[in-house]
């Protein structure tokens, strides 16, 4: 079903993009396939069916179709690089989402929150899921390098972070 798709489309391999076939026949402007959604990924319609597109880049690089969710490891949804790209699980793709900063007063770094008395509180969710206080910080960065640290051990390469590994 798939390999005669990818005579519509070609890959750039060194910016991910999947592109109309036609931009690359005419090796002019290129043009983008697909279409942003409001999460940021980006779609195409193959058939009258919505795919998104690192999950076709997936399938255009390995010639099977992923098991999992796709993670973008830099966190720009729809940079589809190959090196960008790594099939995830679920949980280890939750693991890396960014804040919500939306409701948040401050502008503090992930898991450091500030409590009532004025210190900041780290906190973690761990393996299982559950959430973790890990002490009471004089500052949001003593705060955020106790939550780094766990976080690392807990959940390794799917650290998400303003400083990755």
């Amino acid at each position: 079903f798939f390999w005669p798709v990818f005579s519509l489309f070609g890959m750039t391999i060194k910016t991910g993009q999947t592109v109309t076939e036609n931009a690359i026949q005419k090796n002019a402007f290129i043009t983008i396939a697909g279409r942003l959604n409001n999460a940021g990924h980006r779609g195409i319609s193959i058939n009258c069916k919505r795919y998104q597109s690192s999950r076709l880049a997936y399938l255009y690089m390995t010639g099977q179709w992923p098991l999992h969710d796709m993670d973008h490891i830099n966190g720009v949804r729809d940079d589809d690089r190959w090196e960008n790209l790594r099939e995830a699980t679920r949980s280890e793709n939750l693991k890396n989402r960014p804040t919500a900063n939306k409701k948040r007063k401050y502008n503090l770094p992930k898991g450091v929150e500030l409590n009532n008395g004025g210190r900041f509180q780290a906190r973690a969710v761990n393996s299982n899921g559950k959430r973790v206080c890990l002490g009471t910080y004089d500052t949001p960065e003593d705060a955020y390098e106790a939550y780094k640290k766990f976080t690392i051990k807990e959940h390794g390469v799917f650290f998400c972070g303003k400083d990755k590994v």
